[in-house]
């Protein structure tokens, strides 16, 4: 029983851990539940595996794209630009 919520925590924190830095959820909840709850918090820490540095998610479509793209390649629309203000 302990091993099954072991189990279900590690999964949970992979899953949760993988959906905020761009992996997929299923990846991220199946090395979770294969490395533990401490395991999957670790691996999602370090900086150097993770997409979400040189990535951004469209503001229309929730997509992750890489930062210097103007146009999201999923749904063809503009996007803003970073330090412009607004109006001008």
């Amino acid at each position: 029983m302990e091993l099954l919520g072991w189990l279900l925590f590690g999964g949970l924190i992979g899953f949760w851990a993988a959906s905020k830095k761009g992996f997929s959820p299923a990846g991220g909840a199946l090395a979770g539940a294969a490395l533990g709850p401490i395991g999957a918090w670790l691996l999602f820490l370090v900086s150097g595996l993770t997409p979400g540095d040189r990535k951004k998610k469209c503001v229309h479509c929730q997509t992750w794209i890489p930062v210097a793209a103007t146009v999201c390649a999923q749904c063809k629309r503009d996007q803003p630009r970073v330090g412009v203000a607004a109006g001008a």
